[in-house]
C-alpha cells in the first residue's frame, strides 16, 4: 500500500513536470496562473474525498486517546531526546541533513542553472521527470535493498552519491545532467526510505509521530533552509556552475566528517564491550 502511494505520487509528479515544462517553454509568463489552476484542482479534489465512516472515526479517536496517554507518560531516562531508543539517531539525522542540503541546493537552483546555460524550461521539465521516474525501481525493491545493506550503509553511500550527482549536474552538458538526475533514486529515495524506516523502529512506544516529525524538521526544515540561503549566496558570489562544485565539496566534507565520527563511535563501543568481556 505504501509503495503504491509513493509510486503514484512519483509518476504523477513526473508527468506534470514534463507537461508543465513543455508548456512553460512556450509560455513562460503563465507559470503563476498554471500553479494557481493546479492548486484549485487540488482543493476541489480534497473536497471530493469521501467522508470517513463512523466506526472508522471512532477507532481513530480511540487510537489518538491511546497515543495521548502514552505521550503523557514520563520518558525513559535512557531515551534520546525523550523519543528515541538509541543515540545512533544523531548520526542518522546528521547524514539526512547533509544529504538533504545537497538535494535542496540541486532542486532549488537547477532551473536557474539550466536557463543560464541557454536551455529552455522544457529541459527543466524533462530533467525533473527523469529524476522522478528514477525513483520507481527503489520504490519497488526498497524493502529487500534495506534488508540486504542496512539503513546506515545506504545512508552513507547515498551521501557520497549525492556529491557525484551535484558534480555531474555542475558540468553543464545535457548528458551529464541527465545522469545526475537519474541518481535521484540513490540520493533521495534511499535516504528517505532508510531514515523513515530507522526512525520507525527506534522510537519509544507511542512516539512514532514525534520521531517522524524530528526527521522532517531536520530534512525539510533545517537542511532546506540552509541549502537555499547558502546556495543563493554562493551562486551570487561565484556563479552557478562554480556554486555546484562548491556545494559538492561542502556535502563531501560533511559526509566525511559525520562518517568519521560514526566510525569513532563504533570503535569506542567495541572497546567498551571488549573491556566488559575481559572483566
Amino acid at each position: 500500500m505504501c509503495s503504491c502511494a509513493y509510486g503514484g505520487g512519483t509518476l504523477g509528479y513526473a508527468f506534470v513536470v514534463f507537461v508543465a515544462g513543455s508548456f512553460l517553454d512556450v509560455n513562460p509568463s503563465a507559470q503563476f496562473a498554471l500553479v494557481a489552476v493546479l492548486c484549485v484542482i487540488f482543493l476541489i479534489t480534497v473536497f471530493l474525498l469521501p467522508v470517513a465512516r463512523s466506526f472508522e472515526m471512532g477507532a481513530q479517536d480511540t487510537l489518538q486517546d491511546d497515543d495521548s496517554n502514552d505521550m503523557s507518560d514520563e520518558p525513559d531516562k535512557h531515551s534520546v531526546l525523550g523519543i528515541f531508543t538509541t543515540s545512533e539517531i544523531y548520526y542518522v539525522l546528521a547524514f539526512a541533513f547533509v544529504s538533504q542540503m545537497g538535494l535542496g541546493f540541486s532542486g532549488s537552483f537547477l532551473g536557474r542553472y539550466v536557463v543560464e546555460l541557454g536551455f529552455g524550461q522544457g529541459l527543466v521539465g524533462v530533467l525533473s521527470a527523469v529524476s522522478a521516474l528514477s525513483e520507481v525501481p527503489i520504490l519497488l525493491f526498497a524493502g529487500p535493498i534495506v534488508r540486504r545493506f542496512g539503513e546506515m550503509r545506504l545512508l552513507i553511500a547515498s551521501c557520497f552519491f549525492m556529491v557525484l550527482r551535484i558534480v555531474l549536474i555542475g558540468v553543464g552538458v545535457v548528458p551529464t545532467m541527465v545522469i545526475g538526475q537519474l541518481m535521484q533514486s540513490v540520493t533521495y529515495m534511499t535516504v528517505y526510505y532508510s531514515c523513515t524506516r530507522y526512525v520507525a523502529s527506534h522510537v519509544l512506544p507511542g512516539r512514532q509521530s514525534q520521531g517522524q516529525s524530528v526527521l522532517v524538521m531536520v530534512q525539510s526544515g533545517m537542511a532546506m533552509l540552509m541549502a537555499n540561503l547558502a546556495g543563493g549566496v554562493i551562486g551570487d558570489a561565484f556563479g552557478m556552475q562554480m556554486s555546484f562544485y562548491l556545494s559538492a565539496l561542502l556535502v563531501l566534507m560533511g559526509t566525511v566528517g559525520v562518517f568519521l565520527a560514526y566510525r569513532a563511535r563504533g570503535r569506542h563501543r567495541q572497546g567498551i564491550s571488549a573491556v566488559g568481556h575481559m572483566q
